[in-house]
């Protein structure tokens, strides 16, 4: 059985450099139907502005801080098993949450943009397509996500979603960092 579920589409670009974890949890608000979120504002919350740069531990707080007593808050993995990531960014996108995902942008198809090698930039990871098992788990084909620098959507097929974000790994390398509920 064919599974397929994709997000809404909307965000707005990044604002600065280094605002690509901010657009992104601008973008997953929006598409959890929390408006008028200011990327400043967000960067401020989750201390961008501060460090330059949005860490993983922060990404939770910057999603969790709007939801109020939403159920499902969001928390900060780093898994080696791009199959155990997968099934849980799947299982959070069917709850109408889209999924923060660290890469390094030049390991994607296509390259990066001619960003800097070393360079790692959030996307946010909105629907997937599978098909269901006879034992009925989910077998992912392809996840789709967004881009905040070219705010361009696109899709990765599980291979190519380990390659780019397991050499971001951001607790060590190795490890796929995503922020999920």
């Amino acid at each position: 059985r064919l599974k397929v579920v994709q997000g809404r589409p909307g965000g707005k670009k990044q604002e600065t450099n280094n605002y690509c974890g901010v657009a992104v949890i601008q973008a997953a608000l929006l598409r959890m139907g929390f408006t008028g979120r200011a990327q400043s504002t967000i960067a401020n919350y989750v201390w961008t502005n501060w460090l330059g740069m949005t860490l993983p531990s922060k990404m939770d707080d910057g999603l969790n801080v709007y939801m109020g007593s939403a159920s499902y808050k969001y928390v900060q993995y780093d898994r080696s098993s791009t199959n155990d990531s997968i099934v849980q960014m799947a299982a959070s996108i069917s709850r109408n949450r889209p999924t923060p995902l660290l890469v390094r942008p030049h390991d994607l198809p296509g390259g990066g943009g001619g960003l800097h090698p070393l360079t790692r930039h959030w996307l946010l990871v909105d629907g997937y397509a599978g098909t269901i098992s006879p034992s009925g788990a989910l077998v992912t084909d392809r996840v789709s996500y967004w881009d905040p620098w070219t705010t361009e959507t696109s899709t990765l097929t599980p291979n190519q979603l380990a390659y780019a974000a397991i050499s971001a790994g951001y607790s060590s390398v190795g490890q796929i960092t995503y922020v999920s509920s």
